[in-house]
């Protein structure tokens, strides 16, 4: 699975995916996330063309403003693609809103941006009770904040494949233990809690 950032140059971000599309053949899946860069028109233009030249791309992440719920549902609604919502939800009430207006049709959660695994556990049942889809993200943590995150996946499960990458761009582990990686799976350790035993200096120790 591949996770393109697009949205800073609409003009340019069809033939951008193309090419990556191209490039990686018919086996990958393709996601898209544009961080808020599109105005409305500019993401419909953008997905509608993506659609109509048959790219196969699996959803679009936070294609507006996070504000802009309105021009989320905008979106949501002249598209056939999933819009999955990202920054516009931090929290339950900003969940009930987007499912009040029908901006989206999955949510991104992540523990770091609600506030840990009971916020987070609360958001994805919400939204399970909504018929809305779910994905689990991160926002750079090490294996410690990913061990929690994938924990969380293993005890709800998502209606899509999470996004739990973050601790693998890591340089070095800052602890001892925790989750490891065995190519596109997270590994949740065979031991209490997260797993970790210690913590590792900055100078090695």
């Amino acid at each position: 699975m591949l996770k393109l950032k697009v949205g800073l140059d609409a003009a340019g971000d069809i033939s951008r995916v193309r090419e990556v599309r191209a490039a990686a053949g018919p086996e990958a899946r393709i996601r898209l996330d544009a961080n808020q860069g599109w105005t409305p028109r500019e993401a419909v233009r953008v997905i509608r063309g993506i659609e109509d030249a048959g790219l196969d791309v699996e959803l679009v992440e936070q294609p507006v403003p996070a504000w802009d719920l309105e021009g989320l549902a905008w979106v949501s609604e002249r598209v056939s693609l999933p819009i999955l919502a990202d920054e516009s939800v931090y929290g339950v009430r900003d969940l009930v809103e987007v499912i009040r207006r029908r901006a989206a049709d999955l949510v991104n959660v992540k523990l770091a941006k609600c506030g840990g695994l009971g916020p987070a556990r609360t958001l994805l049942e919400l939204a399970a009770a909504h018929g809305m889809g779910t994905v689990v993200g991160s926002m750079m943590e090490t294996e410690v904040g990913i061990g929690a995150a994938a924990s969380l996946v293993a005890g709800y499960g998502t209606t899509a494949v999470s996004d739990l990458d973050a601790a693998w761009w890591l340089a070095s582990s800052p602890v001892e233990g925790g989750i490891r990686y065995e190519r596109a799976e997270v590994v949740l350790p065979a031991a209490p809690g997260l797993g970790v035993l210690k913590i590792i200096s900055t100078d090695g120790s």
